[in-house]
């Protein structure tokens, strides 16, 4: 009998000790439940860039993201990305979230069509989105298009009775580029003789060159499209390659001028295509260069502005304004002559012609903006362009240089019938430059950092088309900035979570249910017991220890 019984209090000291056990086993698995996430769609999300001038750390400096969401700008957020409509945002929100009352990431809902924004939405974005892009962000920030998906995580964040989490995984990708590669891109209607393959004459006759840089650059390079900035001078370029190829191919109506159609990559970056091309062409050829006329934001407005690094007593540069104001007129397009010396100490190049003058070639930067516009260059706003206006632009160019070429009298149409400009041509290509990021240097979602996008690979292939001479040069962009490597593009998840609130309530309701059931299996007393033993053998645990 008392082997039985101390065998009977063994059982019993295991079921003192095993039914806690027991409890805690299933409170900790409930526990662990209560926190479960359940997903809403993805959004696509584009990073802010990272960069570097010169010494000075610039753009945002981090790229993952995983806490709770906020639509409200008050109280503590240091720990929670803010979701910032895009109307909310201005210089001194962005200067508080980002300086005094630091968020923990920022996600900024961009409209869906930005091109139908008022002149004061536009100009207050632009000014936030320059002065963000300027400074030091220590945080990760993203910009996502109000789509459904975009929608739907307002409407949660807002509405939910929990808590919203976002998360974007950091890009273990993120390098510093050493060497900014880029290429730019030439066609060449040769002239001098009366046949396309009589090229005797060609290598003395003059020559005009009519240069347009294709690159895009914003706050967020997966979404700098650069519509007009300069998606409409790579258009226009290219429209006029192919309404002088048809004439240049005529035979009898072959100009006794050379045509030179470049598209130079870095006119975000100082110019640095045009630089590039300046250097790397046979003097021989520069020195026929009679005019450069470079092509910038030329598919909006309702004027021109011709700008010079020479005053208007140069008579060739007299003669091709003249003629240009004068189509200009039939047109109903005031054409204004702006002139600016170049200030060869300063190394900032304002307009793409500079590199001209300072080469001594005669040259112009024709674009709708009156004086140099660095913000409206750089922003992710710039995505539509009016086809009727580049329309308008294109002829008013190809007329005046028809003009200057053959001395044509204003009253003749050179350019209708077959030889017109094509609008199907003009619109697939104005919705394809409102499509695609052309960030030298950078990445595209499917493109190499060092290849050319598909849409300036595409321009090329059209120069090939219609011009007798093409070639390209790659070279390397130098100066003080630097980009980094990586993800311009990521998929942000929207978890909805519960409050801890309802943690630590169900936390308690567990507790109370346990405690009920451990009294009823062993009865007030014999719990009491346990519960004892429990926390004693927890000191005694101590003690050893």
């Amino acid at each position: 009998r008392s082997f039985e019984a101390r065998m009977a209090g063994s059982g019993g000291g295991s079921r003192r000790h095993g039914t806690p056990m027991l409890c805690a086993v299933l409170l900790a698995c409930l526990c662990v439940g209560i926190g479960g996430e359940s997903s809403i769609p993805e959004l696509d999300v584009y990073r802010m860039v990272q960069y570097d001038m010169g010494d000075a750390m610039l753009g945002s400096r981090r790229s993952g993201v995983s806490m709770l969401a906020s639509s409200s700008v008050k109280g503590d957020f240091s720990r929670k990305a803010v979701v910032l409509d895009f109307s909310s945002v201005t210089e001194e929100l962005l200067d508080e979230l980002i300086g005094t009352k630091p968020a923990g990431a920022l996600i900024i809902v961009l409209p869906e069509k930005m091109g139908e924004l008022s002149e004061q939405q536009r100009a207050s974005w632009m000014k936030a989105e320059s002065n963000l892009m300027k400074r030091r962000v220590p945080m990760a920030v993203y910009f996502t298009v109000d789509g459904e998906e975009a929608k739907a995580m307002k409407a949660k964040i807002e509405n939910d009775m929990g808590d919203v989490k976002l998360v974007v995984p950091p890009d273990s990708n993120t390098a510093r580029i050493k060497k900014i590669e880029a290429e730019n891109f030439q066609g060449v209607l040769a002239g001098g003789g009366d046949e396309p393959g009589d090229s005797a004459d060609a290598d003395a006759s003059p020559t005009i060159a009519v240069v347009a840089y294709y690159d895009t650059f914003g706050i967020a390079p997966g979404l700098a499209m650069g519509a007009d900035s300069n998606g409409s001078g790579v258009i226009a370029l290219l429209e006029l390659a192919r309404l002088f190829s048809k004439l240049y191919t005529a035979g009898k109506n072959r100009g006794k001028y050379n045509l030179i159609f470049v598209l130079t990559a870095g006119g975000k970056m100082n110019f640095a295509g045009a630089k590039s091309w300046l250097s790397n062409t046979d003097i021989r050829l520069l020195d026929n260069v009679e005019f450069a006329l470079c092509l910038e934001a030329v598919g909006l407005g309702s004027e021109l502005f011709l700008h010079t690094s020479k005053p208007l007593k140069d008579p060739t540069l007299a003669k091709l304004f003249g003629t240009l104001s004068s189509v200009g007129a039939g047109m109903d397009v005031k054409v204004t002559h702006v002139h600016k010396k170049v200030n060869i100490s300063d190394t900032t190049v304002n307009w793409e012609h500079e590199h001209f003058s300072r080469k001594r070639i005669l040259a112009g930067t024709l674009s709708r903006h009156q004086s140099v516009d660095t913000v409206a260059r750089n922003t992710i706003i710039d995505t539509s362009i009016d086809p009727k206006v580049l329309k308008r632009n294109i002829l008013l160019v190809a007329n005046a240089l028809a003009r200057h070429i053959y001395g044509t009298p204003a009253s003749l149409e050179v350019f209708s019938a077959a030889n017109a400009v094509q609008d199907h041509f003009l619109s697939a290509w104005a919705e394809g430059v409102s499509e695609e990021a052309r960030v030298v240097g950078m990445p595209t979602v499917a493109q190499s950092a060092a290849s050319a996008t598909p849409l300036v690979a595409r321009a090329y292939r059209v120069l090939k088309d219609v011009c007798t001479e093409t070639s390209s040069h790659k070279f390397a962009i130098e100066g003080d900035k630097s980009f980094f490597r990586g993800a311009i593009a990521a998929k942000m998840r929207v978890y909805s979570v519960r409050p801890i609130s309802f943690d630590m309530l169900y936390c308690v309701c567990v507790l109370v249910y346990l405690l009920g059931l451990l009294i009823f299996m062993q009865g007030t007393v014999e719990a009491r017991n346990t519960i004892n033993e429990l926390f004693k053998g927890k000191k005694v645990a101590r003690k050893r220890a």
